[in-house]
């Protein structure tokens, strides 16, 4: 099939897709909350709960992407202009993606310290974000326990979900969830659809933006490479060090940006702080197209 052999190419077409057709896809936001439950679904049919456990390795990326936070927030304000500097900061805030679980899978990392990295780094986040984002936004009138309960609701869903009906299948059609399993590669083209309508959504918003922010703007496109690259860089060698390297690069790197689309609308003064988690996603699903292309290439230079 065309699709698997050519993996690595399916994440930048949607980008590509997303920037030509916003017009057509920018106001498709709640459609992601769809494709992403499916990502998830899947991830789940191919794990084995019993082998779910909080170990080292998940408590040091949870403290670690703490300390990213507020090191990469101060520091971005200290250089830059306070939207960038809130871009930065709705970036590294947000919790891992759940398009890293389905990079694991296919790159061979441990997918169970991938998924237990997102439940718990989604809840530590719904915890920590209103705390932060009133602190950047004080005029802010959300009250800190129905910010948390507003963000459970965002992410929550998407992660029970889907391990509810994972479990159900598991149970009662178990040879359907190994050949769901089977196809793990199938998340990459959920992840596409939502890649698009982000995308579009961005492309939308820059567009339509005030030429007093095209400066803010070009600064957001290179600062989000650099974030992304220290991230992964910093997550490559931590996960060397705990014998983890996929996992963990993957769990500091890659981020859930279409909860930044929210995070910015609801808590900051001006949105437009989102295009770095829009240009941040470039970056991220750009590397995870060439390590797709470079594992499939020496597993198939193996298998000669």
């Amino acid at each position: 099939m065309w699709l698997k052999e050519h993996k690595s190419l399916i994440l930048p077409i949607a980008m590509l897709a997303g920037i030509i057709g916003f017009n057509w896809f920018y106001n498709l936001m709640t459609v992601v909350i769809f494709t992403v439950s499916i990502m998830f679904f899947i991830a789940y049919c191919s794990l084995d709960f019993r082998r779910l456990r909080f170990t080292k390795v998940n408590i040091i990326m949870l403290v670690l992407h703490v300390v990213l936070i507020f090191v990469s927030y101060f520091l971005a304000k200290f250089l830059f202009s306070d939207i960038v500097a809130k871009g930065v900061l709705l970036c590294v805030l947000c919790p891992t993606a759940a398009s890293s679980s389905a990079i694991v899978i296919l790159l061979g990392g441990n997918k169970e310290i991938s998924i237990t990295h997102i439940i718990l780094d989604s809840i530590m986040i719904s915890m920590l974000a209103p705390l932060v984002l009133s602190y950047v936004e004080p005029q802010n009138d959300f009250s800190y326990l129905l910010s948390v309960i507003t963000i459970l609701k965002k992410v929550g869903p998407l992660l029970v979900l889907p391990f509810i009906v994972a479990v159900f299948f598991k149970r009662l059609k178990p040879k359907w969830t190994l050949k769901i399993a089977e196809y793990n590669w199938v998340s990459l083209i959920f992840w596409s659809v939502s890649l698009i309508i982000i995308f579009a959504n961005t492309t939308h918003r820059i567009v339509n933006a005030d030429k007093q922010y095209t400066h803010d703007i070009i600064i957001m496109f290179i600062t989000s490479f650099i974030v992304f690259l220290l991230q992964f860089a910093i997550g490559k060698l931590l996960g060397r060090k705990l014998n983890q390297s996929v996992s963990v690069a993957q769990g500091i790197s890659q981020k859930n940006t279409s909860l930044g689309v929210w995070l910015a609308h609801t808590y900051l003064s001006n949105p437009l702080s989102v295009v770095f988690s829009a240009a941040y996603s470039l970056w991220q699903n750009l590397i995870n197209s060439l390590q797709v292309y470079l594992h499939d290439k020496k597993t198939q230079k193996n298998i000669r």
